[in-house]
């Protein structure tokens, strides 16, 4: 009698403890799901509020699905790219172009300071100094990281403002070369000078595009800091083999025609061209090779290997 019992109440025990250890199960597997419904719903929810405000607060080109297709040499801009004085490998993937790029930025600096005091005085001591200095802006960047770190220029050249940075280790030439970064004409003289070189009038159109892609990270490569004429305004550091004859400022399209009134002429019949491509009396194309056509045998040494006569949309005017 006693052992009924006592295996009785074990039994009894036994189930308690599993029905116990069922109702456990039950509840964890049902917290378990509701959870991760919960979690997959905040995550979700996470999500489309991060795209949603990303959708809002970021600013995107209309010319970055274009232009990040286009890079090296199929690439041309309005400014002349000093990329491959400071990069190696881009000097040797641009071998055939580099010795007019050369050229180019020495007729460039001319043009910009040839009747300022401190280019007379460097060019009487040393009449090639800027191919010196051209020289030595591959040896600046291209010196040991150690040796960068002590002289605190280890910083990554993104824009062409960072060129500031470079120690060219020879004192003359640094002078010379911030005196061309920072400039030489006031913001008021540069106004009036925009103003008056302005070949006519093209009012606003509303098919008028921006075609000119600008690399994440250097948006702010646009005016020197100071905003007054300075070797900034003209160079850049993107990744382009090809000057864009269309949109050029003026000392640039000086320095590759050698001749004021052919640049006026080349400004106007760029605005005129423009013009008839907006209002749909001439494609694209046409216009395109009716600049070649009548500037490029003009080109004081220069091809087609880095000029790029393309015609657009793109208002010039507003690259003057």
């Amino acid at each position: 009698m006693n052992v009924l019992l006592f295996a009785t109440s074990m039994i009894l025990l036994l189930a308690t403890l599993t029905y116990a250890r069922i109702e456990t199960y039950r509840s964890f597997s049902i917290l378990q799901g509701e959870f991760n419904r919960y979690m997959e719903m905040t995550e979700r929810s996470a999500i489309n509020n991060a795209a949603r405000t990303w959708y809002e607060t970021s600013v995107a080109s209309r010319s970055t699905g274009k232009g990040s297709q286009q890079k090296g040499k199929k690439q041309a801009l309005s400014r002349l790219s000093f990329v491959v004085f400071i990069d190696s490998k881009k000097q040797g993937a641009y071998s055939q172009e580099y010795p007019q790029l050369v050229i180019l930025a020495k007729k460039l600096m001319a043009v910009l300071y040839k009747d300022q005091r401190f280019y007379k005085e460097m060019e009487q001591k040393r009449p090639d100094f800027t191919s010196q200095l051209l020289a030595s802006l591959m040896i600046a960047e291209n010196q040991p990281q150690e040796q960068k770190m002590q002289q605190k220029t280890d910083q990554k050249m993104t824009r062409a403002s960072d060129l500031a940075n470079l120690n060219l280790q020879d004192q003359e030439l640094n002078s010379a070369f911030y005196s061309m970064l920072q400039g030489t004409i006031t913001p008021r003289e540069k106004g009036d000078l925009l103003m008056s070189n302005l070949p006519c009038q093209i009012p606003d159109q509303a098919g008028e595009e921006e075609d000119e892609y600008m690399e994440p990270g250097k948006e702010e490569e646009v005016k020197s800091p100071q905003g007054y004429y300075s070797l900034l305004d003209f160079i850049t550091l993107q990744d382009a083999a090809k000057v864009r004859v269309y949109l050029a400022a003026r000392p640039l399209l000086l320095a590759i025609f050698d001749d004021p009134v052919v640049v006026q002429s080349l400004v106007e019949t760029r605005c005129h061209l423009y013009t008839m491509v907006i209002k749909g009396t001439m494609t694209a194309d046409q216009a395109s090779e009716a600049l070649r056509t009548q500037f490029l045998s003009q080109s004081k040494g220069f091809d087609e290997t880095i000029l790029d006569f393309s015609v657009t949309k793109t208002n010039p005017r507003n690259y003057e």
